[in-house]
């Protein structure tokens, strides 16, 4: 059987992650902007709480980096709808360039841009 593969966050991943937790996100959200299972979210918190402590692969400890500033997190909420609705904004703008209203396309290019990294 092949063995498990299994995600391994860098120490930038993790000042984010913690950051992130340390703002009030969701579990299951964090780990979707990181392409992991809640679980593995789960591990980090645990280690954040004093339930675990870290090591590396070769099981000697290691200390966790602080959580990332505010302006170094990845935007609140889960990123599949937030891609969605940029996806549709991007289509839109193109529509709109191509009927030669570039104005227009940038109007919605920023307001879209704005609900992706402001809104939930």
């Amino acid at each position: 059987m092949k063995e498990e593969q299994r995600i391994r966050f860098t120490v930038d991943d993790l000042a984010v992650i913690l950051g992130m937790m340390s703002r009030g996100d969701n579990q299951h959200d964090i780990a979707a902007w990181f392409g992991t299972n809640g679980g593995r979210i789960g591990e980090v918190a645990s280690v954040l709480n004093g339930d675990r402590t870290p090591v590396d692969k070769h099981g000697h400890p290691y200390p966790f980096p602080d959580p990332a500033p505010e302006e170094g997190l990845l935007p609140r909420g889960a990123p599949g709808p937030k891609g969605l609705r940029l996806l549709d904004a991007v289509e839109r703008a193109m529509t709109a360039l191509d009927d030669g209203d570039a104005k227009t396309a940038r109007a919605g290019l920023s307001a879209a841009r704005k609900a992706f990294l402001d809104g939930d």
